[in-house]
């Protein structure tokens, strides 16, 4: 992909709309068809307030006039500084209305990897929300379009907007960055026919009209892709919780029980959070998928014992091939096998190929290739990484595959396993973490001759650093922290190293190459005579893999997250009979305030009552 308004891959495939001769986005025109067909029910429910859809087909159209004609005869990507709103959907809808892709920000990146996303795509249009403060020097440039649900909704109906007839199937809908390998971000390009062929797959995501659908993943994750347009195209209502609501299995079964939510879409980090708080919360669901990495066999299985939502489905797929493209019912588990990833949607195909590409028969394990019309247009402005990973597909050459890294194996009736990767590339918490990314920053830093990026089952990552000149062992500290500085001023806080660990010399096998298993491995807190650790900072030091923690470290600071925090939750409940806000684990001195707080809390709070029948959460 040179330009996000050409697609250098022109697919043969076509879809359903397209085939009745309809042309132009099958996207689009699904969406003018909910949106006729339930004008009046709400599209997005956020607070007291909702969006209808003929208010935000509206709202969409105002907006996608004004892209237009800020973005001139060469429309370049729209920024989208938007997150779990409501402004989400008028957003997205805009781009794709005014035929540009937009770009999802998060905010949780640091400002020099978000300043490098808006430079690198070109982006001279930004769509803000007024709740949502976007430092100023990033929109420098840019001609900025506020972006309020409430407002709009008020607003009279304006002129007709109709969409451009060169916006098709293979129109950029959005570019996606994810971690890449070469120390530069990915951006992955996916059209209006990925989407919509996607969002209307039958039985999964398989969402329909009425629906009500959680908005739990962030819009720079492409599982918020199932939430936004999967509920956009099937007339569905889309929930918008506030913060933090779904780390908190108190707050999440609220939040579900109030919004009479029917499907949940969750990434599988956040799934095993709370199912080790609650594994009854999840009952009263219509439908709950999971996406993003292995579950959990156990919790899986103690959720189907407990109070299992009526359809439970396990999905597998990188980003590049919009969102996932297999599915695996969870109706039994068994605790001592891997859960399979499943059977690939209607519009996919799975191959199984060995180094050479050749297709490998049932039971042999090897590359996961994905063919289908999930795959993606590329890489933007990446037509080296583009060409290496989307080949023709081995069963189709005039059609184009993508080539995954992943390590599987199909069964005799079509369901795949995976198991492993053929590079290093790995997952934390369900986000995509390409080692090398880290290790070009490391090797970039101030005072560091060589580095290298390890990530460890228990551990985490580990970064190891050979200085330009000796260090004392007095100055480490300092200079442990100056890499953290610099690191987390270009990576997202998953990125970031847990250990940071300095060595004379990086081992080499005799290939030349960086011996990983001769790495030394972080030192272990050792007690002082005397000293006892209390349970809740044991409990600490468990979750983070880390017996250096101290009450009086920062939990954030020492590798902690949401996730992480979550996991805690659940354990201090089970040990203390507390639950601990989850806003105590962004304060310094974190063990010890919680402790505190512990302390003085009443001596058990009992979490909310599960005893809710389907019947009642839907009334």
């Amino acid at each position: 992909m040179n330009k996000p308004e050409e697609n250098t891959r022109k697919s043969p495939r076509r879809s359903h709309t397209e085939a009745r001769g309809n042309g132009g986005s099958p996207l689009l025109h699904r969406f003018a068809a909910m949106a006729e067909e339930h004008a009046k029910n709400p599209a997005c429910l956020r607070g007291d307030s909702a969006l209808t859809y003929q208010e935000l087909d509206r709202a969409s159209s105002r907006l996608a006039a004004s892209i237009a004609e800020l973005s001139g005869p060469k429309p370049a990507p729209v920024a989208l500084f938007l997150d779990r709103t409501c402004e989400v959907l008028i957003g997205c809808m805009a781009a794709a209305k005014a035929g540009v892709p937009y770009v999802p920000i998060n905010m949780a990146w640091p400002e020099g990897r978000i300043a490098h996303v808006l430079t690198r795509v070109g982006a001279r249009v930004a769509l803000t929300a007024p709740e949502l403060p976007v430092p100023a020097r990033l929109l420098a440039a840019k001609s900025v379009l506020p972006v309020d649900a409430r407002a709009e909704a008020a607003r009279p109906a304006g002129p007709a907007w109709a969409p451009s007839p060169k916006t098709t199937s293979d129109t950029p809908l959005y570019i996606l960055f994810t971690s890449g390998s070469t120390g530069e971000p990915k951006g992955v390009v996916v059209t209006h026919g990925n989407v919509a062929q996607f969002a209307t797959a039958p039985e999964c995501p398989g969402f329909g009209p009425g629906r009500r659908v959680t908005s739990c993943c962030a819009t720079a994750f492409d599982l918020s892709v199932a939430e936004t347009w999967g509920s956009m195209l099937n007339g569905c209502t889309l929930a918008c919780a506030p913060p933090g609501t779904f780390l908190d299995s108190r707050r999440c079964l609220d939040f579900m029980h109030h919004r009479r939510l029917d499907y949940a879409v969750l990434p599988t980090a956040v799934f095993n959070a709370l199912a080790a708080q609650d594994a009854g919360m999840f009952g009263a669901l219509e439908k709950l998928i999971l996406c993003g990495e292995l579950p959990n066999s156990a919790l899986c299985r103690r959720v189907l014992d407990t109070a299992p939502p009526k359809a439970f489905y396990n999905t597998y797929g990188p980003t590049e091939c919009t969102v996932f493209v297999t599915v695996e019912r969870l109706d039994a588990i068994d605790e001592t096998a891997v859960i399979p990833a499943g059977r690939p949607l209607p519009t996919a195909s799975i191959h199984i190929v060995d180094g050479r590409g050749r297709q490998l028969g049932p039971g042999q394990w090897g590359e996961v290739v994905i063919g289908g019309q999930g795959v993606a247009a590329g890489y933007f402005d990446d037509p080296e990484r583009t060409a290496a990973a989307f080949i023709p597909d081995p069963a189709a050459p005039a059609d184009t595959a993508y080539r995954t890294g992943d390590r599987g194996m199909l069964a005799p009736d079509g369901r795949l396993t995976v198991s492993g990767r053929f590079d290093d590339q790995v997952k934390i918490s369900g986000m995509r973490v390409e080692l090398g990314e880290i290790r070009t920053l490391l090797n970039a830093a101030p005072g560091v001759r060589l580095g290298h990026v390890v990530h460890h089952a228990e551990n985490g990552l580990i970064a190891y650093a050979v200085m330009d000149s000796p260090l004392p062992e007095a100055d480490e500290d300092a200079a442990r922290e100056g890499l953290r500085q610099f690191l987390g001023g270009h990576l997202p806080p998953a990125l970031l190293p847990r250990h940071i660990l300095f060595v004379p010399a990086l081992p080499l096998n005799p290939n030349g190459k960086v011996d990983a298993a001769q790495l030394p491995p972080p030192p272990l807190h050792r007690a002082a005579a005397g000293e006892k650790a209390s349970c809740v900072l044991e409990a600490f030091r468990a979750a983070l893999r880390d017996d250096t923690f101290h009450a009086e470290d920062s939990f954030l600071a020492r590798g902690g997250n949401s996730l992480v925090a979550a996991a805690l939750i659940g354990t201090l409940h089970r040990q203390t009979g507390v639950w601990v806000p989850l806003e105590y684990f962004s304060n310094p001195k974190t063990a010890q305030l919680v402790e505190m707080f512990i302390a003085s809390a009443r001596p058990a709070a009992p979490a909310p009552s599960r005893q809710h029948s389907r019947e009642q959460v839907r009334f």
